[in-house]
């Protein structure tokens, strides 16, 4: 947090969760630095960068920036605070269409245009047309595309943004 690294045990409270299809954290920790107090308020556009070692071959390790949402002081130096995923183009509306495309091929046209990875379990869909972005954020016009597209009856599909910057687009029937 503003170029200071708060030691995990100064950290009450950490939770790593998914609020629709975007990252989101929730944190409690104590300032023993006293980097609030002094300079270090957010303000507005205020980030916060998280890296969780996985200690593991099998796994990768999460490093992640979140947008400051909400900030509190619970006095005696502890501070709570709250974050989104820190993907600035997610959040700005767009006028685009994107036309003759299964809302396989946008959503890998989106995840280009955000700089983001795409990860799927399936080549494609069966639901060509034209998918209007009409004035509304990336963000809103994935969910609105993926609450809209098809595979097929037995198909379920589901999309979300993951811990490394993917937008993973996956049919739970074949999972």
């Amino acid at each position: 947090y503003n170029s200071y690294q708060i030691s995990y045990q100064d950290i009450t409270y950490f939770t790593l969760f998914h609020d629709g299809i975007l990252p989101n954290i929730k944190m409690t920790f104590r300032d023993t630095l006293n980097i609030i107090k002094s300079d270090g308020y957010p303000l507005d556009d205020t980030k916060i960068l998280i890296f969780l070692n996985s200690r593991s071959k099998s796994l990768k390790s999460i490093y992640m920036q979140f947008k400051i949402t909400s900030f509190s002081d619970n006095g005696n130096n502890i501070y709570s605070l709250s974050g989104i995923v820190d993907v600035s183009s997610l959040y700005v509306k767009k006028y685009k269409a994107f036309q003759d495309k299964n809302s396989f091929d946008c959503l890998q046209e989106v995840a280009k245009d955000l700089g983001l990875g795409f990860n799927s379990n399936i080549s494609s869909t069966n639901d060509k047309m034209t998918w209007i972005s009409p004035g509304v954020s990336y963000y809103k016009f994935i969910d609105d595309v993926i609450l809209n597209s098809y595979l097929s009856d037995d198909s379920f599909l589901i999309g979300y943004i993951d811990y490394f910057y993917n937008i993973n687009y996956i049919d739970i029937e074949s999972e």
